[in-house]
């Protein structure tokens, strides 16, 4: 059994070794390179803290071999497969950076699996990451002006003078909602959960946690809509509507889904397919057709890319150098495109074949635990399993149902954004996916040891 000072200790280690390796790692040009690997050695002392506190490196999860695969053989292949100076300036920093992602997801999945306090932690942490993301992005955030009459409202709220394009600024929107699309479902559900159920909370702090929630909920969407990225758009949608279905399971929500999914798909064709009989308002209302002309071409030419290099890919992080030279599309050639504009087709690119089956394995793994939690937990009654021990694993199997759903939620807006957008792997912000999968691996730990824990 661990101690709880013991592993609050460990804990508060492992997220200062993490905060102190995240700068060398994911800014190695920035340090010396023998700095390199004192962040590595960073994330190791951190797995050896956690063998202390709780006597295991690492909390295993159904994703291992497929995580394993990552490290021994995709990075090694695609850093040998770039060219030297497309290694050092491309390769090697990216695959550093998701070196310190999956290091984080260790760190998430080996905590929260333990108890129910640490789940609800890692919670706290996911929601005042999004209001940090939302506050610095949109004080530094590219702006674009894709719908009509959006320049008027971010004039106001950016300050431009009049005549500008755009504040140019360090962060993309489209990468600003890819990020917090995958957090904002997730809010939405404990929000509610927090403010209908104050069951394991008490009212003082249900409060707070429930402001907290909301406050992230808010911040998060309305940044989305700042973004006007139709692909975060579209996830934000199907994610909230998954949530609607599934935690009302009423005729009327499959309705309402059903004919979202119908208009967002009307919307998208008449899009793709405009014509001289597709009403000018009505294209200036969604953003024009040339985005969705630009990914068609652009899907056309990444998907030539992975028929010439299937095993190795072109080389992790690669993208805008060898894409515009040896697979062109009709654009500026001042316009800058760092992917594919589908995560998964990004991923065949970086790691060839097998890396797109690893990236949709890690999706669906994770998909198969929280929908496994969610419906076990709905369809059974637990609590009759075990009178005395009865309330403690009602409350447990309550708060697992709500927070698988609102991983469903998370998941469901990611898988969304990623076909129509990406925040590719070794990109800065990817680290809120490995999050939001970390969480997913560990209630399906944490439903197994509360299972195990009913059992006569």
């Amino acid at each position: 059994m661990i101690r709880y000072g013991k592993s609050n200790a460990a804990v508060i280690t492992n997220v200062l070794l993490l905060i102190g390796a995240a700068p060398i790692l994911y800014f190695p040009n920035k340090f010396p390179p023998r700095f390199v690997y004192l962040g590595v050695g960073m994330l190791i002392a951190g797995v050896i803290v956690r063998k202390y506190s709780s006597g295991k490196f690492i909390e295993h999860t159904t994703a291992d071999k497929v995580i394993g695969t990552i490290l021994l053989v995709l990075l090694p292949l695609s850093i040998w497969s770039a060219p030297t100076p497309l290694r050092i300036q491309y390769a090697i920093p990216r695959s550093l950076i998701l070196l310190w992602n999956i290091g984080f997801f260790y760190f998430i999945v080996t905590y929260t699996s333990s108890n129910r306090l640490s789940i609800r932690r890692s919670l706290y942490g996911y929601a005042l990451c999004s209001v940090f993301l939302s506050i610095i992005g949109v004080s530094s955030l590219q702006w674009h002006y894709k719908y009509a009459g959006s320049y008027e409202i971010l004039a106001s709220i950016s300050k431009v003078s009049m005549g500008r394009e755009s504040i140019q600024g360090i962060v993309h929107p489209n990468q600003l909602a890819g990020t917090l699309v995958a957090m904002a479902p997730v809010m939405l559900v404990m929000w509610f959960r927090y403010s209908w159920q104050k069951r394991g909370v008490d009212r003082g702090s249900g409060v707070y946690v429930s402001s907290l929630f909301a406050i992230a909920t808010i911040m998060s969407s309305l940044t989305i809509l700042l973004t006007q990225s139709r692909a975060a758009l579209i996830g934000l949608i199907l994610g909230s509507a998954i949530i609607v279905v599934r935690g009302t399971r009423s005729l009327l929500a499959y309705a309402i889904m059903g004919c979202t999914a119908l208009c967002i798909g009307v919307v998208q064709f008449m899009v793709l397919v405009r014509d001289n009989t597709t009403p000018q308002p009505f294209i200036r209302l969604v953003g024009g057709a040339n985005s969705a002309n630009f990914r068609l071409e652009l899907w056309r030419q990444s998907l030539d890319a992975v028929r010439d290099f299937p095993i190795t890919g072109i080389g992790f992080g690669t993208f805008r150098a060898v894409m515009p030279l040896f697979y062109p599309i009709d654009m500026s050639p001042d316009y800058d495109i760092g992917h594919a504009h589908n995560m998964f087709l990004q991923s065949a690119l970086d790691w060839g074949i097998l890396g797109l089956i690893i990236v949709i394995a890690l999706f669906v793994l994770a998909y198969i635990q929280v929908l496994t939690v969610y419906c076990s937990i709905i369809g059974t009654d637990v609590v009759s399993q075990n009178s005395l021990r009865g309330s403690r694993t009602e409350a447990s199997m309550q708060e697992l149902s709500v927070v698988s759903l609102a991983l469903l939620g998370g998941l469901v807006s990611i898988t969304a954004f990623s076909l129509l957008d990406a925040v590719s792997m070794g990109s800065k912000t990817n680290f809120v996916l490995w999050w939001l999968l970390a969480m997913a691996y560990s209630i399906g730990n944490r439903y197994t040891q509360d299972r195990a824990y009913t059992m006569p």
